[in-house]
């Protein structure tokens, strides 16, 4: 995987109710699949909102298991062509980006409003025809778009959540969607993931390298199991 900024002039300002977002335009390559994305400069994200006194915007970078997910559908694409794809808590949605170039269709989802339309300039940019962004919430879940395979990238790092999320990806396999999850391996997290693995058929680990960080992240693919 490498993530590379292009030439510094390349920034798009995006404007969201009363902050403007620049957005600097990166690219992500691994083996023969390279996309473009956009991802609001950092700094500038970190100055709005301890100006706001505000939490960090989570949606705002692309993480490792964001990264580990793309490479995982790009190495595995049996579990992506020819499918309807949602990508719920998207963020920036890297991994809907790879999915869209096999899927037919794509669908990235974030209770961000801000990280949708950043996410749908990248689809633009990369002239995916076949994505579509909508605003949803896990909390408030109560119908979510036809899909054959849900991806779930860094979603399980709030333990007071752990319940929920649990009972979204049950109420999911139960309708025989399959899930991809991936997530750096927290300790606190592992009642969590041992939850899940009675619907785990494969579950791989990787180490991802983003600048001088290396991160072990977990991927797992969920299916309910036939009797």
């Amino acid at each position: 995987m490498e993530i590379k900024p292009q030439p510094a002039n390349i920034f798009v300002l995006i404007t969201f109710a009363q902050m403007n977002y620049p957005l600097q335009r990166t690219s992500f390559s691994y083996k023969r699949t390279g996309i473009k994305i956009f991802v609001p400069e950092e700094s500038f994200v970190k100055q709005q909102y301890k100006a706001n006194a505000g939490m960090f915007p989570y949606w705002s970078k692309i993480w490792p298991a964001a990264y580990a997910m793309a490479e995982f559908i790009i190495d595995n694409p049996v579990y992506i062509q020819h499918k309807r794809v949602l990508e719920i808590a998207a963020g920036l949605a890297l991994p809907s980006l790879v999915a869209a170039t096999l899927a037919d269709t794509v669908c990235f989802s974030d209770k961000a409003a801000e990280a949708v339309q950043i996410a749908a300039l990248s689809a633009k940019e990369n002239a995916l025809q076949n994505t579509a962004g909508i605003i949803l919430d896990w909390n408030a879940l109560q119908s979510i778009p036809a899909a054959d395979v849900i991806l779930l990238s860094d979603v399980n790092y709030e333990p007071g959540q752990f319940d929920r999320l649990y009972s979204m990806c049950s109420t999911l396999l139960d309708k025989d969607v399959t899930i991809l999850l991936t997530t750096p391996q927290r300790l606190m997290a592992r009642p969590f993931i041992e939850r899940l693995l009675p619907f785990t058929v494969i579950h791989a680990v990787k180490l991802i390298e983003t600048g001088n960080i290396t991160t072990q992240v977990s991927t797992m693919v969920l299916q309910k199991k036939k009797l």
